[in-house]
């Protein structure tokens, strides 16, 4: 978010959850190797390992019920605006949140 003060960064995450999963592992090269570059991690190589991303950029938006994470309304769902054609969705359905997905 830039602001009078420069960029601010809301939320960074790093660990291999639902919604950093889901915009990262799309950007990888079809060339590159998911399981050898977990098995260069464990092993303290990844340095060894060629990671190639494909062109553009990606992003995850949350939508999730009022209150969130604490008391919030269930048994709902959650409508969205159509994307854009550029964008690729994915939702996944729960009674507590839906997760968008594009790139």
């Amino acid at each position: 978010m830039l602001t009078t003060e420069g960029p601010k960064v809301l939320e960074y995450n790093c660990r291999f959850g639902d919604p950093e999963t889901q915009t990262v592992l799309p950007l990888l090269d079809d060339s590159v190797d998911l399981a050898q570059i977990m098995l260069a991690c464990v092993e303290h190589r990844l340095d060894s390992v060629d990671i190639k991303l494909k062109p553009g950029y990606s992003v995850t938006v949350v939508a999730a019920s009022g209150g969130y994470p604490g008391t919030f309304a269930k048994n709902y769902f959650i409508t969205l605006t159509e994307p854009p054609p550029s964008t690729s969705p994915l939702a996944v359905p729960s009674p507590k949140i839906v997760l968008c997905f594009f790139v």
